[in-house]
């Protein structure tokens, strides 16, 4: 399976830096005043970043292969645990679906901390401590970098869930 998934990302890998040649040919124009950047600054960072996380991903992939290799033998505990990991991933899709339908009638920041607490409890994360403090601050930032910083409309949800949206943002 992890065959797959370099082969994947090298196609990606290639597929962005044909991106990355692209941008060149964009029609730019003349650059605003106060735009350091231009019209394909934010595509060529974005390009550039992805190309680093997934090389990452690739160095990250090979040395699981290596290790992989060098123990080769079978575990029966590994097979039993995959067992377990549909249903996680299942409980994952549900958790998604449902955060999109709550997200309308509770808000964007309540759906959002309880979909982060419950995925982090699915997923097998059991330090509550830390991930009440995770959902926490990962709320806020999302709430903060989208409604405030790049002011997009979040759900406000509805009864007494869209008066308390008001105070926070």
């Amino acid at each position: 399976m992890a065959v797959f998934e370099l082969i994947f990302d090298f196609c990606l890998e290639v597929l962005l830096i044909l991106l990355y040649g692209m941008s060149y040919g964009f029609n730019v124009g003349q650059p605003t005043r106060g735009d350091i950047l231009g019209a394909t600054g934010f595509p060529r960072i974005v390009i550039v970043i992805a190309f680093v996380l997934i090389a990452y991903q690739i160095v990250v992939l090979l040395l699981k292969m290596r290790r992989e290799k060098k123990n080769a033998q079978e575990n029966t505990a590994a097979d039993e645990s995959h067992k377990g990991g549909y249903l996680r991933l299942l409980a994952c899709i549900a958790l998604l679906i449902a955060y999109v339908f709550l997200m309308n009638y509770i808000g964007y920041a309540f759906a959002t901390m309880l979909f982060v607490f419950a995925f982090g409890k699915t997923i097998g994360y059991r330090n509550n401590l830390k991930l009440l403090i995770f959902t926490a601050a990962i709320t806020i930032i999302l709430v903060l970098v989208f409604g405030t910083v790049f002011s997009i409309t979040l759900p406000r949800g509805k009864w007494f869930f869209r008066e308390l949206s008001f105070y926070w943002y």
